[in-house]
């Protein structure tokens, strides 16, 4: 069980696009190094940690926010948005995460900084 353990999470923090885990509440559980490593702090500083707080600066929620659509469909939804805080063009899709009795337990997020590509485009 541990050797599985552990190779999941090299997996997990193998992944170069940027990664994290969170429940319905919008807190972090679970972050791959590239996504902590592109907000400058740990993944453990990511954990419990409201996922509007480190991408946004917000108390609450962002309009564009993936995890409200996820809950709202029970799909995988993709955004884009520039966020202020970070100065980035960023490419979010989110996934549900299921229980066995169909209910949404929280989702995963796949994040991409996308400035570049905006960039060439203006």
């Amino acid at each position: 069980m541990r050797r599985t353990i552990q190779e999941w999470e090299t997996t997990f923090n193998s992944i170069s696009d940027m990664v994290f885990i969170q429940d319905n509440d919008f807190y972090i559980l679970r972050a791959n190094r590239s996504f902590a490593a592109f907000l400058h702090i740990t993944p453990e500083e990511c954990i419990g940690r409201k996922c509007h707080q480190l991408l946004h600066n917000l108390n609450n929620s962002h309009a564009s926010c993936p995890c409200q659509q996820v809950q709202q469909t029970k799909k995988p939804t993709t955004v884009e948005f520039y966020e202020p805080h970070l100065g980035r063009y960023l490419e979010i899709t989110a996934s549900p995460i299921f229980n066995d009795n169909g209910d949404i337990t929280g989702s995963v997020h796949i994040m991409k900084d996308i400035t570049e590509r905006k960039q060439k485009q203006q």
